[in-house]
């Protein structure tokens, strides 16, 4: 490590002062900014190697878009908190998702034309240390990325003849011009085309000209006169017109503005309640008269800094501009959006093959980064939600306290940029497995109803054939003509040997692993075995996802079967349907289930009724739940799918991440071996009570209870008979576990039964396991105590717990939570991931969540001596 005294124009480095490292081949783009550093007392460092960056307080890597991402993969797990400068970007989707795995990473991207002076220096820095956001754009230009393309929509034709280069779409192309140009220009001079991209009706036209006119008749020019002694009265006129018009224009100012934010504002938490992505049709036109208004509420703005400083109101000025930037933000962010829409449309036009020759992968790109630039902007709103000066703002003025009404903006729209990226990740991962040659898929149907591991017994299953982005075929199939093909012996696991009584194991019990990551490569096996066929990945879904479907597209009428399905009569007329004059060889479940799934196909992907906002919350939702599972057989695709939380992983979250930190987890798996459908007459409850002690320990008393309101044992119900497994930390001791009270003795067969527990150790879990019996209109309550130890924990040290609760697929439970603590130690930090996702209730040394486990909870806690 060397200091330089070319580079560097620096006095000699000072104990106190801290220090700055420079790596990479372009220092002298930002030498100002490292003069600036140097201005503030910051001692500068020019370092060769990664080791040299945790020489200094901060670390700043500056080359082009190859070298700082080439550097970053490399390293991203090692940086300290880093600034990364580069120039001409044309991947923001990569950097998107860097940072948002890597908290510690900020990036500053500089178009060419941008010049490193002591004012951009001082905004990179103020990003640097105070910012909540992660990437900051300067500057890029439409001409810096001119091989990315950009596809022009017209919703009458579907798309143009051609594709014409254009940029990745960035803040600057898109914030109206801040000059004093004519309202009308803001879109004449942007890269958007949105005359293009959103086809303007005569009446939104008429609209744009009457805000331009509003803004020309609010022009005025004074009239010339002499400011001589000699025309007092033509002065005394003229300061009486001057406050006139400075009196209108106070009047107007408000009331613009509130317009402005209340269009664009309005149209966000329309947005963000409802959780979805806002419809094209009914948005843009909004949005886009909500910018015109920005546009001018701006420029009034900047007529009324002189009068604001004169009337001591910076902070009233402050306050307007930060929500005419915010409205701003929005409005692109919408606008985005909406293409990202008009562009998934056309991808599923070119998936059912409605319009061929498409150019896919374009407006699979043009997708990625229209969405990606919306998480910016909704990012930057979101940190200036989070920031407390807003709150103070307001409270200032004496309008309140407005902190938890901003907080719960900052959470939805929080979520509502997960979904976004959600959508994001999606449309990368469809590029990646179904746009180029040829892709069998396995689609596994699992009846929740009868529940097993993964989601339900597999009673169909489907090939989906993909080829170069169109769907050429999708059979479905009765899972007993696989396994009837079946030649040869495959042991069963235990419990399917003796408590479901099969000799041998086929695919449709082949899900008994409830990480799906196992079971996918296993039905593969199966298919291979049985069917002499190969699939590219496999695809779970259950009832839930397939009625989450229906309540899209609405009722589905199967004529062949003389039936309408609907999302509220789904699983009974499927299950009445196939239960008729059903004999061996019948292929009437086969023929029923894949008629509904082959029109539900055809109306997600031709119905202009259906919302791809909608649509993506619905899969993510779906995703989230482990509803659909999906799995690739290509490691690097099924390595974003886990990254994603869409495999349906069982992942513990390992040791933590800070000194004194115990890391839990639970997973509640059932198998239903009742050969039955009991499981849509049952529900199942699971609490857990948590008591921290101050040696380390952490004693679990769990409750898991059932209820079965199964009418009689014919039909659908009857006994529940259902093989329990607790997943648990590896390090978790069992003490005791009761049924109804009755103490269960530890089995000493290689299964569990009704009268004893199984305990054993499965790949990094603790698995405890029995047979649970839940008559006709009866209940069952089994309690399991059990502790984890992390020894070494002073009492008077502080220490952290993170909890972990995953989700089986096919169930939702009703979940309760309490944690108990010492009374010497006190709540510091608490935090669910989601956030907002339980009712809490805190008091002394305790804490009580209750919610509905709808997806996997991370919960984690931080307390420290009172």
């Amino acid at each position: 490590m060397n200091e330089t005294n070319n580079f560097f124009e620096t006095k000699m480095a000072s104990e106190n002062n801290p220090k700055a490292v420079f790596i990479g081949e372009d220092k002298e783009r930002v030498e100002a900014l490292a003069l600036y550093l140097s201005q503030h007392s910051v001692d500068l460092f020019a370092g060769k190697t990664l080791d040299d960056a945790f020489y200094g307080d901060y670390f700043f890597y500056v080359g082009d878009e190859d070298q700082v991402k080439n550097f970053a993969t490399e390293n991203a797990t090692r940086l300290p908190k880093t600034l990364l400068i580069l120039t001409l970007v044309s991947d923001l989707v990569h950097l998107q998702q860097l940072v948002e795995k890597f908290p510690q990473i900020k990036v500053v991207t500089l178009g060419k034309d941008i010049v490193v002076d002591a004012e951009v220096s001082q905004r990179i820095i103020e990003f640097f240390l105070g910012s909540n956001m992660q990437i900051l754009a300067l500057g890029q230009s439409e001409k810096d990325v001119s091989q990315i393309k950009k596809i022009e929509v017209d919703l009458n034709s579907g798309i143009s003849a051609s594709l014409s280069p254009a940029a990745v779409v960035t803040p600057e192309n898109l914030v109206p011009k801040k000059d004093s140009d004519s309202v009308t220009s803001i879109y004449e001079d942007n890269n958007l085309e949105l005359k293009n991209l959103n086809h303007q009706s005569p009446t939104q036209n008429n609209l744009s000209q009457q805000v331009a006119n509003l803004y020309a008749k609010d022009t005025v020019e004074l009239p010339e006169t002499s400011l001589s002694s000699s025309q007092p009265k033509v002065k005394t006129s003229r300061r009486i017109w001057q406050g006139i018009i400075l009196g209108l224009l106070l009047l107007c100012l408000p009331f613009v503005t509130l317009m402005a934010t209340t269009l664009a504002g309005g149209g966000l938490v329309y947005w963000s309640l409802s959780g979805t992505l806002p419809k094209p049709q009914t948005t843009d036109t909004v949005l886009t008269v909500a910018q015109y208004l920005l546009k001018f509420a701006d420029l009034n703005l900047k007529i009324m800094t002189p009068v604001a400083w004169l009337l001591k109101q910076n902070t009233v000025y402050d306050l307007v501009q930060e929500s005419l930037t915010a409205a701003e933000d929005v409005a692109v962010a919408g606008l985005l959006v909406s293409r990202s829409q008009k562009t998934g449309k056309l991808l599923l036009a070119g998936f059912s093959g409605e319009k061929s020759s498409l150019p896919t992968g374009e407006l699979v790109l043009q997708t990625e980064q229209d969405l990606t630039q919306a998480n910016i902007k909704l990012e930057q709103v979101e940190a200036e939600l989070k920031s407390d000066s807003l709150a103070q703002k307001l409270t200032g003025l004496g309008l309140g306290d407005f902190r938890s009404r901003i907080d719960t903006a900052a959470s939805k729209l929080h979520n509502l940029r997960e979904l976004l990226i959600s959508t994001r990740d999606a449309v990368s991962l469809l590029s990646q497995v179904a746009l180029t040659g040829k892709k069998t898929y396995l689609v596994v149907f699992q009846n929740n109803m009868e529940l097993r591991p993964t989601g339900g017994f597999i009673g169909s299953f489907g090939l989906l054939t993909l080829e170069n982005g169109q769907i050429k075929d999708f059979a479905v199939e009765d899972v007993y003509t696989a396994d009837g093909a079946l030649k040869g012996h495959v042991d069963p696991p235990p419990p399917i040997r003796i408590h479901l009584e099969q000799e041998h194991w086929y695919m449709r019990d082949a899900n008994w692993d409830p990480d799906f990551t196992q079971t996918a490569p296993r039905l593969k096996w199966f298919l291979e075995k049985e069917l002499d066929i190969s699939v590219d990945g496999v695809i779970a879904l259950d009832l839930e996802a397939v009625k989450s479907i229906l309540e899209m597209t609405g009722p589905i009428d199967l004529a062949d079967f003389g039936e309408k399905i609907t999302a509220e009569n789904l699983f009974p007329k499927l299950q009445a349907q196939i239960q008729t004059d059903f004999f061996p060889g019948s292929t009437k479940k086969r023929d029923l289930l894949g008629a509904l799934l082959r029109s539900l196909i055809t109306q997600l992907m031709s119905s202009k009724n259906i919302s791809l906002g909608v649509a993506g919350a619905k899969l993510r939702q779906n995703l989230l739940s482990h509803d659909i599972l999906i799995w690739f057989s290509e490691a690097h695709v099924e390595r974003s799918v886990r990254s994603f939380g869409w495999g349906g992983e069982m992942l513990p979250i390992g040791s933590c991440l800070i000194p004194n930190c115990l890391a839990d987890y639970l997973m509640v798996v059932d198998a239903n071996l009742g050969v039955n459908k009991a499981n849509a007459f049952v529900g199942r409850k699971v609490k857990d009570v948590v008591k921290l002690n101050l040696d380390g320990q952490a004693e679990h008393a769990l409750s898991v209870s059932y209820q079965n309101n199964s009418p009689g044992s014919g039909g659908l119900g009857g006994e529940y008979k259902n093989y329990l497994r607790i997943y648990m930390p590896l390090t978790a001791k069992l003490e005791g576990v009761t049924s109804d009270g009755r103490l269960l003795k530890l089995a000493t067969d290689e299964v569990a039964s009704e009268s004893s527990v199984l305990v054993r150790q499965e790949s990094n879990f603790q698995v405890v396991e029995t047979l649970v019996l839940v008559p006709v209109q009866g209940e069952k309550n089994l309690n399991f105590s059990y502790k984890l130890v992390n020894p070494g924990i002073p009492p008077a040290q502080p220490r952290a717990y993170t909890y972990k609760i995953q989700k089986q697929p096919g169930i939702v439970d009703d979940f309760s939570f309490d944690l108990v603590y010492p009374p010497s130690l006190r709540l510091t930090k608490q935090i669910w991931s989601p956030a907002f996702s339980v009712d809490t209730l805190v008091k002394d040394g305790q804490i009580t969540y209750n919610t509905t486990l709808s997806q996997d909870l991370v919960f984690e806690v931080s307390l420290g001596p009172r």
